[in-house]
């Protein structure tokens, strides 16, 4: 009987702490993508319709991997695009480099004149530029 009850509450906790990382752990994890790796197989029209995706405008990293794709590709290609899909590119260029959380914050410091100093607005704006290859805006 004792050998039993020890049986039941040894299964009990192992399936305790299986099913604690089962639900924990996301399904998805193992077999997410390199994005940059993704993204430079991709042609040159659809990457440039992706720039257009707020999914990737919102997402900078994600935005920051485009642009590098799209640096990746020829000068010939890049010229052959549409002038909205070319004006789609600087957007996310500009949506990238210094995010709109940053520009809020900058504005909230820079109203107040008294605690506004120059090194403050100065450091947060260097703190918040995001680097990516800007060949494709050549």
């Amino acid at each position: 009987m004792k050998k039993i009850i020890i049986g039941v509450f040894s299964v009990f906790l192992l399936f305790s702490f299986i099913s604690c990382d089962f639900f924990v752990t996301s399904w998805g994890s193992g077999m997410q993508r390199d994005l940059d790796s993704a993204l430079k197989k991709e042609s040159t029209g659809d990457l440039a319709k992706l720039a257009k995706d707020p999914n990737y405008i919102g997402d900078s990293k994600a935005a920051g991997s485009l642009l590098d794709a799209l640096s990746g590709k020829s000068e010939a290609d890049i010229q052959a695009l549409s002038v909205s899909e070319q004006e789609s590119i600087m957007d996310l260029a500009l949506a990238v480099s210094i995010p709109t959380s940053v520009l809020t914050e900058l504005a909230d410091i820079a109203q107040d004149p008294d605690n506004a100093e120059p090194e403050e607005l100065f450091n947060t704006i260097l703190e918040s530029i995001n680097s990516f290859d800007t060949t494709v805006l050549q």
